[in-house]
């Protein structure tokens, strides 16, 4: 497709580039997948 100005159309998301931005989580969601996946690990230990 034909880009306006800078900005490239893309006729498909798949060839969308990945963001290069700064990328950020806020820590309460961090800490909620680290407690998460400790409580999966620690459920699996616990019934082998």
């Amino acid at each position: 497709m034909i880009g306006v100005g800078k900005i490239k159309q893309y006729s498909n998301i798949l060839e969308k580039p990945l963001s290069k931005g700064k990328q950020e989580v806020s820590l309460s969601a961090f800490a909620f997948l680290f407690s998460e996946l400790i409580q999966y690990n620690q459920t699996r230990v616990d019934h082998c």
